[in-house]
């Protein structure tokens, strides 16, 4: 998701970092990535500006043992011990993680942060980062 968007998205479910809650933020791409529990790609249909991506895709990490790097840093290490990193024969595998984002009160946060709040001048506005097409299937941003 959008950085702003998921920072914001974040913050109103109240996640502390030191929780082990697996939050990546990539900075090349703007992203922040959460790690979630497996098989639950169906609740994130229709939410714009979501990409998911499932076992075998890549994505930046910072290196075995690092916290983060220019490129990408941990906002919050997974639970547990530090990720393993696994060589999958294709390359580096982070596997085995610990995950503790709930998918409902993430998609919860989301849809809260896409809502438009009124503005002192009586017009309606959104929160920074939230996608501008609420429109299900539509392109919201680089994939």
């Amino acid at each position: 998701m959008p950085m702003k968007r998921g920072l914001v998205a974040r913050d109103a479910m109240d996640l502390p970092v030191a929780d082990g809650h697996a939050v990546l933020a990539d900075h090349l791409r703007q992203e922040l990535i959460v790690l979630l529990a497996g098989g639950r790609a169906k609740v994130w249909e229709g939410v714009a500006g979501v990409r998911v991506l499932s076992r075998g895709c890549w994505l930046l990490a910072p290196a075995q043992g690092r916290d983060g790097s220019l490129a990408s840093v941990w906002l919050s290490q997974p639970g547990g011990s530090s990720p393993q990193w696994s060589d999958s024969g294709d390359g580096p595998c982070l596997g085995d993680v610990q995950v503790a984002v709930d998918v409902r009160e993430l998609r919860d946060a989301l849809a809260t942060v896409d809502r438009p709040t009124g503005s002192p001048s009586g017009g309606r506005t959104s929160v920074p980062g939230a996608p501008k097409d609420r429109h299900p299937g539509a392109h919201n941003g680089p994939n």
